[in-house]
């Protein structure tokens, strides 16, 4: 891959998207991240690996949309989730998101700030 000095062959972006900061709006969170390029996208349909946990520490799928530069997560039974994972596996093998460059997301695990 780019075999000079200093040369990223997918313009100026060091990796696909970087979770920066999660917020929490009622019963949903919304993660932020950099490195999206012109936007973050889904290959193969709806957004997978994405769980969310309340309070009790224990996580569950949730359902997870792109809104710009962020994805939306909520999951039926978690009323105020405090915390998301993304791709949270050994070999986290569908994940699917992507910034508009082609390059996947980290997995990561991060929770609100109080």
């Amino acid at each position: 891959m780019g075999g000079g000095k200093g040369i990223r062959p997918h313009g100026n972006r060091p990796s696909g998207p970087l979770e920066t900061s999660v917020s929490r709006d009622a019963d949903s969170l919304t993660v932020h991240f950099a490195d999206v390029g012109s936007g973050l996208i889904a290959t193969g349909g709806d957004l997978k690996y994405f769980a969310v946990c309340g309070a009790d520490g224990k996580y569950i799928w949730a359902n997870a949309t792109i809104e710009g530069e962020t994805v939306r997560v909520r999951a039926a039974g978690v009323a105020e989730p405090v915390s998301v994972r993304y791709a949270w596996a050994d070999d986290p093998a569908g994940a699917n998101l992507f910034n508009s460059d082609g390059l996947t997301a980290s997995p990561f695990e991060d929770s609100v700030r109080r």
